[in-house]
């Protein structure tokens, strides 16, 4: 075997314990087939590899592993390879303002996949018109000038417009963007993938007294609005895709029961997680605030 091909499955080795470690709901014989790029044979073979020198996989439901009880060394080693959000957000900013046939790129996004985690960001940065939109904001905030987001779509209004807008700060998930926006005069969030094309304009700043939000941005990217404590009763898979779909839910997040989980935490505004909630209706249960209660009913009639 060549010396690269050695190194290549030591280093898929070593991610495949890490993720069996450190997943709470286990992976399947298909999703590491995903996540690693390879067979079913071959996941098959590691995992015979690996309970040979001490890391069991263990089924703790129908087709789902998990590796337990790793050496404190493998999670201290683990979590010295984890990005935080904050250095998440630099590294998705600065990654997608490098050219795509840059020799380096490609290695330094290998890397990030295999002892990151940090899937939902690297689709930002390597999608090529985000990439060159994130390089013209990143160079709007270095050089304080404003930009033009070209049809905007948004979630919230349900429209397509270009907006006049002086862009201050990544989010530290390093997906939406923060930003003073003008002839509506207020600070808004703004989510990467739904600005067409950002132009970037000759004028300065006007409004940087202004930048600062009212209120940080919840899990959901949402800057305004007014703050609420909720309490989420969820099925495993509704706290699943709350993971995938929103990363710095993680943390407010807790196991209940064998089959419940709950989400406490704040949020700025109904909109972002009743729509998570609405499509999960009959998986998730609304503990508190009874305002979101009767927001989801209001939708649902």
């Amino acid at each position: 075997m060549a010396k690269n091909d050695y190194k290549g499955k030591l280093l898929r080795l070593f991610r495949e314990i890490m993720l069996l470690g450190k997943s709470p709901f286990g992976l399947s014989i298909k999703e590491l087939e995903q996540k690693l790029d390879v067979s079913y044979r071959t996941i098959y073979r590691d995992l015979a590899l690996l309970g040979q020198v001490g890391f069991y996989s263990e089924e703790i439901t129908k087709g789902k592993y998990v590796i337990r009880g790793l050496d404190s060394d493998i999670h201290r080693f683990e979590k010295n390879l984890q990005f935080s959000a904050e250095e998440a957000g630099i590294l998705a900013s600065s990654l997608a303002a490098i050219p795509e046939n840059h020799p380096l790129k490609k290695s330094v996004l290998q890397k990030m996949r295999a002892f990151s985690g940090m899937e939902d960001i690297l689709k930002v940065i390597v999608k090529t018109d985000i990439s060159r939109n994130i390089e013209r904001l990143a160079q709007a905030i270095r050089e304080k000038r404003q930009v033009t987001f070209h049809n905007y779509h948004s979630a919230n209004s349900q429209s397509i417009r270009s907006r006049r807008v002086e862009p201050y700060a990544f989010s530290a998930d390093g997906v939406f963007i923060k930003g003073f926006e003008h002839g509506q005069n207020v600070n808004k969030t703004y989510k990467l993938e739904r600005i067409e094309e950002v132009a970037l304009l000759k004028e300065e700043w006007k409004f940087e007294v202004f930048h600062e939000a009212e209120t940080p941005p919840d899990i959901f990217g949402i800057n305004s609005g007014q703050p609420w404590q909720l309490s989420l009763r969820m099925s495993m898979r509704a706290a699943r895709l709350m993971k995938e779909e929103y990363p710095l839910s993680n943390k407010h997040i807790f196991k209940e029961d064998v089959s419940n989980w709950m989400f406490e935490g704040q949020v700025n505004s109904f909109i972002a997680v009743g729509r998570f909630i609405m499509g999960l209706i009959d998986e998730i249960e609304i503990v508190a605030p009874q305002e979101l209660k009767d927001y989801i009913l209001a939708k649902i009639k």
